[in-house]
């Protein structure tokens, strides 16, 4: 759930994000949509703690706004079923 938020941004590994993998990306929506999972997730705490706790690569502290990615949207995942 951090990459596309945090890592891709945050640590520079933005050859590609996990939404431009398709089946990739369902999984990670499917996995999130499990309650105990989705109620675990904070994700202002999650990019705010990786954005604020590296100065050598964030000096500023600056705190991005996006991408935000919506992992409630529907999943393709019951195809498998």
């Amino acid at each position: 759930v951090r990459f596309d938020e945090v890592y891709v941004g945050h640590f520079k590994c933005n050859s590609a994000r996990v939404a431009d993998y398709p089946n990739t990306e369902n999984y990670v929506r499917d996995i999130y949509q499990y309650k105990n999972v989705s109620e675990s997730v904070n994700m202002p705490h999650i990019k705010h703690h990786y954005h604020r706790s590296h100065p050598s690569i964030n000096p500023y502290g600056i705190v991005p706004v996006g991408p935000g990615v919506d992992f409630s949207q529907a999943h393709d995942r019951d195809r498998f079923n």
